[in-house]
C-alpha cells in the first residue's frame, strides 16, 4: 500500500505586531500598541514601517471623539499632500448612502467618520509604504452613526516610515488604541 504524500505548504503569511519607535500625542506600550492621548487633534506614530515587511495592517479602536460630524485622516510622514481617496458610507440614522472622493488633501486619506463614546474604529491595509513608490490603502470604519469603506493612494514616491492620524473638523480625540501589524513575507 502506498502512503499518501503530504502536499501541504507552510505559508509564511501572518501578522506580526510592530512596536513603533515613538508616538507624539500618544504612548507606545509593550508589546507595541499606541494609546492615544487626551484631547488631541492628531497622533503621530514614528518607526512603524521598515524593509522587514512589505505590507501592513493598522487597527484603530475604542477612540472617543468629541464631535460626531468630523472625520479621521491617515497621513504618511513623507506625504506631500498628494493623496487621493474614494469612500462609500452608510448612515444608520437616518439610513442614507454617500459616495465621495477626495484629492490632493493636506490632511491625508479619509479613513473614517468619528463617533463619540469610544465608537470610532478603523481597519486600514497599507501596501508598500517603505518602498520608494506610491503607497496604496484600503479601509473599513465605524462611527456612531456611520459605517463605510474605501481605498486611497499617496502618490508621493518617498519611502514612508510613519504616519499620523488626524482629527479633521471641530473637536478632538481621547483614548483608544492604534496597533500596527506587518504581514510576514
Amino acid at each position: 500500500m502506498t502512503k499518501a504524500r503530504d502536499l501541504s505548504v507552510g505559508i509564511p503569511n501572518g501578522l506580526v505586531l510592530i512596536k513603533p519607535t515613538g508616538a507624539t500625542n500618544g504612548t507606545v506600550n509593550d508589546p507595541g500598541t499606541v494609546t492615544i492621548g487626551s484631547a488631541v487633534t492628531s497622533v503621530t506614530v514614528s518607526g512603524a514601517f521598515s524593509a522587514t515587511y512589505d505590507n501592513y495592517k493598522i487597527l484603530i479602536s475604542d477612540v472617543d471623539c468629541s464631535n460626531n460630524d468630523s472625520y479621521l485622516a491617515l497621513k504618511f510622514n513623507n506625504s506631500a499632500g498628494s493623496t487621493y481617496a474614494f469612500t462609500g458610507t452608510l448612515n444608520t440614522l437616518p439610513t442614507t448612502t454617500q459616495v465621495f472622493g477626495s484629492s490632493a488633501t493636506a490632511n491625508g486619506i479619509y479613513v473614517g467618520l468619528t463617533g463619540t463614546t469610544n465608537n470610532t474604529a478603523a481597519q486600514i491595509e497599507v501596501l508598500s509604504p517603505f518602498k520608494a513608490f506610491w503607497t496604496s490603502t484600503t479601509y473599513m470604519f465605524t462611527g456612531t452613526t456611520q459605517v463605510g469603506f474605501g481605498c486611497g493612494i499617496d502618490k508621493n514616491s518617498a519611502s514612508q516610515t510613519g504616519f499620523s492620524i488626524n482629527y479633521v473638523g471641530a473637536g478632538n480625540l481621547t483614548g483608544g488604541t492604534i496597533s500596527i501589524y506587518g504581514y510576514r513575507k
